[in-house]
């Protein structure tokens, strides 16, 4: 653990002790939530700590922090003036320093702090539904005063409800505007929901069915146990996509720009910098810098998608021209394998898609199908079948349908969505078998199936592991590096007490996979062992 998870550990742990005192449930969230369940722990890049309750037992956890006196410790929901910008609460320890940027030059308190993401009944009713979550959309942004809630995106309906609450902020007053907004959002009984609301800024899904949470479930974190939701693994798969158990790239994980300090309180910082500007004036400019920003966006929103639309079309002539013009057979490269090439072909395009604009706007580089066809047909089958998904499923949009080939690619993807949901989330590992016997026998280079047919060969006692070896060795000669397939080769080695060669093996992976539960494992025999040497 780092420091600063050392000191959030710490909070979790006040918060689970009153909560058990009280008889408090909550639930874990976020990267907390996923850490636990993943890694029995703090994700390694993690930065903060998060946590759910619904709203009458977030009102009961308040009132217990003021009644057990915990010094410097507060349940934090919003400032004085009404600065703080964020939508969820605070467990706090006011001795400490965590500056966040968004919080600069406002009065909201910045100690360490767990956040608090309240749980909220939905309406059933579609059209309420949607009533409901527009409104929220646009509490979030009016409580967001200095700053810009994800509004690149908004359509102009969206833009017309925001311009007429601004205008009734100036004569009302803007906690009049939210309190009209909370109550509507806010104020629905539990009994006649069937989803939870999640009172946060960027939630992966607003709203989320209730049966999934539950009676709260007990798991390792750390030193320690915490709850997640009963059914937590349909949640993270909801919430992050069949793959959820994998670990993302390190341009995909989230951390935080703050100012951290665990001997000297924040208000020390807050004084000095105070010293330096005229926090007034600065609060005040952020905040006619937002207004100014969304009357651009009425014409920007328009625009911008556009501009993007016109440099898809540029990069898609590029492209074609490019294979016309040097008379490039793409269906016979993706039969010979020479994928290397075709990666080179259409990598302008991936970068493209990597841009943070282009994944705002939902910009799609429109390729004729042979050309789809030739990009992503080795994503579906090296262990990168998400990019292909993505691609596919802007494709499918347009209103003309898949070629035969792509439409294969597509059922290659869901298959393997299916397969991954049947072993990860449902466990269900009859299903997975089926479907991996299926796939493999159609597809013998699809590196998912093959990971999931060692995974489930392994669990069969029946199994020889001789010949399970050799499966896997042959497996690996398809892909050399692949960091799951070494790990159970390991573990083929370990059960026949070949030690040394067995974490060789594991070694190996650890740096090769992206499996959370592989590296676990792999983490736990380590330290195990180590545990064993000093006794």
């Amino acid at each position: 653990m780092t420091e600063i998870q050392e000191h959030l550990l710490g909070l979790l742990k006040e918060i689970d002790g009153i909560c058990r005192k009280y008889d408090i449930p909550y639930y874990l969230a976020g990267g907390s939530f996923v850490g636990a369940v993943r890694h029995g722990g703090f994700l390694p890049w993690d930065d903060d700590a998060d946590i759910h309750m619904y709203r009458d037992d977030a009102e009961r956890f308040a009132e217990a922090v003021k009644k057990e006196g915990l010094k410097n410790r507060v349940v934090f929901k919003q400032s004085p003036k009404g600065q703080y910008s964020q939508v969820h609460w605070r467990y706090e320890n006011t001795a400490t320093t965590s500056l966040l940027r968004s919080l600069v030059a406002t009065d909201a308190l910045q100690g360490q702090f767990v956040d608090i993401f309240i749980l909220y009944p939905v309406p059933r009713d579609e059209k309420e539904k949607q009533e409901y979550v527009d409104n929220y959309e646009l509490y979030l942004e009016l409580r967001a005063r200095n700053v810009s809630v994800a509004s690149r995106n908004r359509d102009r309906e969206y833009l017309k409800r925001y311009y007429k609450a601004k205008k009734r902020e100036k004569i009302f007053g803007f906690r009049k505007v939210q309190e009209e907004l909370e109550k509507k959002i806010f104020c629905y009984p539990d009994e006649d929901a069937d989803e939870w609301l999640i009172r946060s800024l960027h939630p992966t899904h607003r709203t989320t069915p209730k049966a999934w949470w539950g009676t709260p479930r007990y798991v390792d974190f750390e030193d320690t146990q915490f709850p997640v939701a009963e059914h937590a693994e349909q949640l993270l798969c909801t919430q992050y996509g069949p793959t959820w158990f994998e670990i993302p790239a390190h341009v995909e994980r989230g951390q935080h720009t703050i100012v951290e300090d665990f001997e000297i309180p924040y208000t020390v910082y807050t004084a000095e910098y105070g010293k330096h500007i005229d926090e007034k004036k600065f609060y005040r400019q952020c905040v006619k810098k937002k207004e100014f920003w969304f009357r651009l966006l009425w014409d920007r929103n328009v625009i911008r998608p556009q501009i993007w639309d016109m440099r898809a079309l540029q990069l898609s002539m590029e492209i074609q021209h490019l294979v016309e013009q040097y008379h490039l057979d793409l269906k016979a490269m993706v039969e010979q394998g020479r994928f290397d090439e075709l990666e080179a072909i259409f990598a302008p395009c991936f970068v493209f898609y990597g841009q943070e604009p282009v994944r705002f706007w939902g910009t799609y580089v429109d390729l004729p199908d042979a050309y789809l066809y030739a990009a992503v047909y080795n994503s579906c089958f090296n262990g990168n079948y998400g990019q292909a998904k993505k691609v596919l499923g802007k494709r499918k949009k347009l209103e003309r349908p898949l070629s035969a080939d792509l439409e294969e690619l597509d059922a290659v993807c869901n298959a393997t969505d299916r397969l991954l949901t049947s072993i990860y989330t449902d466990k269900d590992f009859a299903a997975a078998r089926e479907i991996t016997e299926e796939w493999l026998a159609r597809y013998p280079r699809l590196v998912y199936f093959m990971r999931a047919k060692m995974a489930l060969d392994i669990r069969d006692e029946a199994q020889d592991d001789q010949t399970l070896l050799a499966q896997c060795e042959r497996f690996l000669e398809s892909y050399p590096n692949d960091g799951e397939l070494m790990k159970y080769r390991g573990d083929l080695l370990m059960k026949m007490e070949q030690k040394q060669e067995a974490e060789h093996c594991y070694e190996r992976a650890m740096n090769k996979t992206q499996n959370g539960f592989c590296i676990r494992e792999i983490r736990e025999y380590f330290a195990d062992h180590q545990r064993k040497e000093k006794r």
